[in-house]
């Protein structure tokens, strides 16, 4: 579409955009940028994924264990590589105390947490497996049921009570929010098709990307441009949703 002397509203937003980035690079040498092949390389600053949302089976609840402590069960089903990688991304809850997490895995597998974990978190793994953070984290070994109810069963006898619990499969980043939430019922209640604002999983692929970069950048102001073409995320709690996350990475 030409953005003559009418100009609807996507055409002025273009021009907008454009005028943007020309004042705050302070230069006009766009026509010196160097295209490079398709790749999914770590060494430039934005990285994309691709993410597909999955659900699982699971509940949450406004149980705690008998200390006052929050008790979030992870369980993996079969479905990946022995000793494949999951990132943890956990959202703190100033409010509360501090949580205790059950990582559940029928297969051995590498917990990694992509931030620091708070003073005094607690963590028990499955046979086999490990955690491991950007700071030193300690974990146990526990020999833990293989089922859902039989981990609720086994967390109300071990710790008093149980705040979350969500299973997955085929899945290598999970996403938690802590906190119980006012709306949660008293127990725990598995149900399928789980997967709520606090608590969901995906399947995240590193994506190659096209590059083109300036020999000659301002030094004053990076400014960086992205263009997705062809996938957009779905905000819905469809079974299965995807979309593409980029990802800036500055050293």
């Amino acid at each position: 579409m030409m953005c003559g002397s009418y100009q609807p509203a996507s055409c002025r937003w273009r021009w907008c955009l454009l005028f943007v980035l020309w004042i705050c690079s302070g230069t006009v040498a766009w026509h010196h940028l160097t295209c490079l092949p398709e790749s999914a390389t770590t060494s430039y600053p934005i990285l994309g994924f691709r993410e597909v949302l999955r659900r699982g089976k699971g509940c949450t609840s406004r149980g705690l264990s008998s200390t006052g402590q929050e008790v979030h069960i992870i369980s993996l089903r079969k479905g990946g590589p022995a000793n494949a990688q999951v990132t943890l991304m956990l959202a703190p809850n100033l409010l509360s105390g501090a949580p205790i997490f059950v990582l559940h895995s029928q297969q051995p597998v590498k917990w990694m947490l992509s931030s620091s974990p708070g003073k005094n978190w607690t963590f028990q793994v499955s046979l086999g497996s490990s955690l491991s953070a950007s700071q030193l984290v300690a974990s146990a070994e526990t020999n833990f049921p293989n089922t859902a109810k039989g981990l609720l069963k086994w967390a109300r006898r071990k710790h008093g009570g149980v705040t979350s619990l969500a299973e997955y499969r085929g899945v290598n980043t999970i996403y938690t929010r802590l906190g119980s939430g006012g709306t949660a019922q008293a127990t725990c209640k598995l149900r399928r098709n789980f997967l709520t604002p606090k608590h969901f999983a995906s399947e995240r692929q590193l994506q190659p990307l096209r590059i083109c970069q300036n020999p000659d950048p301002p030094q004053d102001l990076e400014v960086h441009i992205v263009l997705s073409k062809g996938v957009a995320p779905r905000y819905t709690l469809a079974p299965c949703s995807e979309g593409l996350t980029l990802m800036g990475v500055w050293k």
